[in-house]
């Protein structure tokens, strides 16, 4: 994530909800922890956090 380019990264930012959706009906261990530090590098705005989402993070 440190070397990806701002164009990735507006890229990556568009797949949000569908890693979202992966994540919380994943059963791998390796991938959770891949898709939860590529999740963690984005930006947020209060309107953009789902619930189930959050309750998993917590």
């Amino acid at each position: 994530m440190t070397h990806l380019p701002e164009t990735d990264a507006e890229w990556l930012l568009s797949l949000r909800d569908e890693m979202i959706d992966i994540l919380l009906t994943e059963t791998d261990t390796g991938k959770k922890r891949m898709l939860l530090q590529l999740l963690r590098e984005q930006e947020y705005d209060a309107d953009d956090i789902w619930t189930d989402f959050l309750d998993y993070c917590m």
